[in-house]
Formats: C-alpha cells, sequence, structure tokens
C-alpha cells in the first residue's frame, strides 16, 4: 500500500483547477529574503505563512521518526488524536504535504520547515522538500513538465552526481545548480550562519524507481528532493558511492 493513502474527500475539478494555478504561480516566484536574496526553486526559504497563503491549509502532515521505517501521515483534524499517541519526540519536524494533479499525474509535496532565529520574532521557514511520484512515475527528460521548479536542473551546466539512498538501495542522480548563494548555506545550517564557507547552492536528488540501474533521459523517476547542497559535500560521499557523472541533459 502506497504511504499516500487516500483518506481526504474528493475535490472537484474546479477545486483542482484553482489550486494548480495557485501552486504553479508559487514555483515561478521569486522569494526575496535576506538581503535581497533569492534561491532559484521559489519555495526554499518561504515562510510558514506565506506557504498558507499561496496554498491555502496542508492536505495531510507527516511524522517521520525513522526515514522510510517509521512514519505517519494524517490529515489536519485527526492531529489531536494522532500526534500525542506517536509523537514521543517533540523535536521531530510536523512536516506538511499537499496534493495536485497536473498533466494527468498525481504529485505530492511535502513541507519540512526550520526554526529561523535571527531576527527577533523567529519563524518558519522552508529548509527542504519533497516531489512524490510514486503512484505516477515520469521519465527524467518530461520531469520538468510535472515539478516545474525542476526546469532549472536541465541546463548542460548543472553538475551532476550519482549515489544510492542507503535505506532503499534506490539510484539517486543529483543535481546541484551552478548558481552559488549565502542564503543556501545558511538554510543547510538549520538557519544559522555556517560555522565554515561552502560553496552551497540549490540542488534536486532525483530518486529513479526501484529496479532502475542506468542512468538517461528515460529513466522512470519516483520522487525529488530538493534542498541546499555543495560539490564538497558530495564529492565527500565518495565512501558513499557517490560520483560526479556526465549530466544527462548535456547530450541535448
Amino acid at each position: 500500500m502506497s504511504v499516500w493513502s487516500s483518506q481526504a474527500k474528493k475535490e472537484s475539478p474546479s477545486a483542482k483547477f484553482l489550486f494548480v494555478i495557485v501552486f504553479l504561480g508559487m514555483l515561478f516566484m521569486v522569494s526575496y529574503l535576506v538581503g535581497e536574496e533569492h534561491l532559484q526553486d521559489g519555495i526554499l526559504g518561504l515562510t510558514i505563512e506565506e506557504v498558507h497563503k499561496e496554498l491555502g491549509l496542508p492536505k495531510y502532515y507527516y511524522l517521520e521518526e525513522e526515514p522510510y521505517r517509521r512514519y505517519w501521515l494524517y490529515p489536519p483534524e485527526d492531529a489531536s488524536k494522532v500526534e500525542p499517541k506517536f509523537w514521543a519526540d517533540p523535536s521531530i519536524p510536523r512536516d506538511e504535504v499537499y496534493s495536485i494533479e497536473k498533466g494527468g499525474r498525481k504529485v505530492m509535496y511535502r513541507f519540512q520547515y526550520a526554526w529561523d532565529r535571527r531576527q527577533p520574532q523567529p519563524v518558519q521557514r522552508v529548509k527542504k522538500y519533497w516531489a512524490y511520484l510514486k503512484d505516477n512515475p515520469v521519465e527524467l527528460a518530461e520531469l520538468a513538465s510535472v515539478v516545474s521548479e525542476f526546469s532549472h536542473a536541465t541546463k548542460a551546466d548543472v553538475l551532476c552526481f550519482k549515489g544510492r539512498q542507503i535505506n532503499t538501495n534506490r539510484v539517486i542522480v543529483t543535481f546541484l545548480l551552478p548558481e552559488i548563494s549565502e542564503l543556501a548555506g545558511i538554510i543547510a545550517n538549520n538557519f544559522r550562519e555556517p560555522a565554515e564557507a561552502k560553496e552551497w547552492g540549490v540542488c534536486f536528488e532525483v530518486l529513479l524507481c526501484e529496479g532502475q540501474e542506468e542512468i538517461s533521459l528515460k529513466s522512470k523517476v519516483c520522487e525529488v528532493i530538493i534542498g541546499p547542497g555543495s560539490k564538497r559535500r558530495f564529492l565527500g560521499f565518495k565512501k558513499l558511492g557517490y560520483s560526479e557523472i556526465v549530466n544527462p541533459f548535456s547530450s541535448l
């Protein structure tokens, strides 16, 4: 059974269309934060209030104690029943989940927040987020048509790395945008100034479907993880099997 169980009521076609339009508008917006700095994905660094303003309240909440092993997905109206029973560690972030349909495919977006305490009034900002296509995988060549912000990663000058997810052994193809951002480094350090300077930027960790070993534009994708990354960090993962590879989109 898929982790994304169908618990919510069916939405009307007009409501779904309006939600998609609003969501796509958010994906292409430029988010200006500290010092007029922005990140190319348009979502990393947004406050929880800004997310709610653009998308409304989340469809589900998501709690995860052990990645891909112990998790709970539940609608907001069940929070008072679920969280006291399973939320043993209050430091575990409660992620927010939204659902859209585009091109006949269901995509679930999951946003993870962290507290930004650099200002007198702390706010929660998006630290990392996921786009799940588990029930409707798409070829890498078509990924940007479903996950719009991935269009930034389809350029030939984007660095590319191959690795494996430890818990599932699935192949990960990581695309690191060439633009360097001080804000990306701050986000990577939970919205604190990094202890040491690194060349941080936006990265897209593309997870291939189980059994997919060859990397090409025809590879089937089931999940995308968007967050800050750095070349030094990925090259430091060589012991975990990470290696720099030719960007599949460079052949276009």
